[in-house]
């Protein structure tokens, strides 16, 4: 019985060496491997083409007698077993979930804190993370949830919520309360702008300027002095000053109502200014505007032309305004001419003091009393000049000097 054991161990350990010794390679003695559903490889002595075993079928052996796996498998088996027979398995089950097999998914890998590796041209085979996850450990998470560095007084979570609580909306009705996300350390504090702070210390909402709330992210010109813009960023209000240079250039209010520079060119009439035809030599550009304002925000909108309020010292002047006014107007209208702040005394929109001796055109019965400060042409008298009440709501003209630079300065500091 054990010479027969014997017998059997020796035929099997010859048949396994027969399997080593390869002849040499003559390819005109291969056959022509069938079609093959996967790849084309060498048999066991890298002599003849052969068909790659495809999923499901046998695999490995002592020196791959049964087959060879087609690329994207791998042959399951026990790889401490060099005799053991396995079956072709697609690689993925490698990978754990978000995650697939690669040639060079080996190394290099990306990972929460460095997303996008610059890698080696070198390539090794393993696993690698699908498109938007990154390694965190072994395994692949998405990227959109890596852990964040938050300021201080916060700290990252994976349930933090959707919209957190502020100091503009500290409560708020919320759908996602389980996102990841920098959350406050202390209940009681709200997010204000990138850091944490208690509720009770939130700034007030939007700024406070001159009397006036802004919100946040206002823009404005100071109306009383050219060139100054401010804005309200995180409650608090911010100003800055654009230098202009007369005569070459002048301030003016943009559509937003903040101030620029705009280039001037001597002798040249601003955009919707207009100049008596008969001019010559110097003169001034008038601006007929039709829409009701009050003494006070018609005085800023000459101003925010580089102008003023239309000054009337000759016959001639009053002649040609009232003419165009009738043609333009049509209604009582404002002139630059009041004493709100000299206590009825009449100044000029210049400063120039009124005298009774200079030219005038005042209807009959004018009585300078003190609710009636600010000058106009009444269309029903003809219009020669009444004082009125300063808030009621006219048309009014606006006066530019083209060629003066004290006129511009004395606007600049009015």
């Amino acid at each position: 019985m054990g010479t027969w054991r014997t017998v059997v161990l020796f035929i099997g350990m010859l048949t396994s060496v027969a399997c080593l010794s390869c002849p040499s390679c003559k390819e005109q003695h291969c056959s022509q491997p069938p079609p093959c559903v996967g790849d084309i490889v060498k048999d066991p002595c890298g002599c003849c083409d052969v068909c790659a075993k495809v999923e499901g079928e046998r695999c490995g052996g002592p020196w791959k007698i049964s087959g060879e796996c087609s690329s994207g498998l791998f042959c399951d088996k026990d790889d401490d077993d060099f005799n053991a027979v396995g079956v072709c398995k697609p690689k993925k089950l490698l990978c754990g979930s978000n995650s697939h097999f690669s040639m060079c998914g080996g190394m290099c890998r990306p990972t929460c804190d460095n997303p996008s590796p610059i890698c080696p041209a070198v390539c090794f085979p393993g696993c690698a993370c699908d498109e938007g996850f990154v390694w965190s450990g072994d395994t692949c998470i998405p990227l959109k949830i890596c852990p964040k560095k938050c300021p201080a007084g916060s700290h990252w979570s994976m349930c933090g919520s959707d919209c957190p609580p502020s100091c503009k909306e500290p409560i708020r009705a919320c759908n996602k309360m389980c996102v990841p996300s920098c959350v406050c350390d202390v209940w009681d504090h709200v997010w204000h702008y990138d850091r944490c702070i208690p509720l009770k210390q939130c700034p007030p909402e939007g700024c406070k300027y001159n009397g006036r709330t802004y919100k946040e992210g206002d823009s404005w010109g100071e109306e009383d002095q050219p060139g100054k813009n401010c804005f309200c960023r995180q409650g608090r209000p911010q100003c800055l000053f654009v230098d202009c240079f007369p005569p070459t250039s002048r301030h003016v209010r943009t559509k937003d109502g903040t101030w620029d520079c705009q280039k001037l060119e001597t002798g040249q009439c601003p955009q919707g200014y207009i100049k008596p035809q008969s001019s010559k030599g110097m003169f001034f550009c008038y601006r007929f505007d039709t829409k009701r304002l009050s003494y006070g925000d018609a005085e800023s909108s000459c101003r925010a032309d580089g102008g003023r309020l239309v000054t009337i010292r000759d016959y001639r002047t009053q002649l040609w305004v009232a003419i165009r006014t009738v043609l333009q107007i049509r209604q009582s209208t404002w002139i630059g001419l009041d004493d709100r702040k000299t206590d009825r005394r009449l100044v000029w929109s210049d400063l120039v003091p009124y005298s009774r001796k200079d030219y005038k055109r005042w209807d009959r019965g004018v009585l300078n009393t003190k609710n009636n400060d600010c000058a106009y042409m009444s269309r029903p008298r003809k219009y020669r000049w009444r004082l009125g009440w300063c808030k009621a709501k006219r048309p009014y003209i606006c006066e530019y000097d083209p060629f003066a630079v004290s006129a511009i300065r004395a606007y600049q500091d009015f």
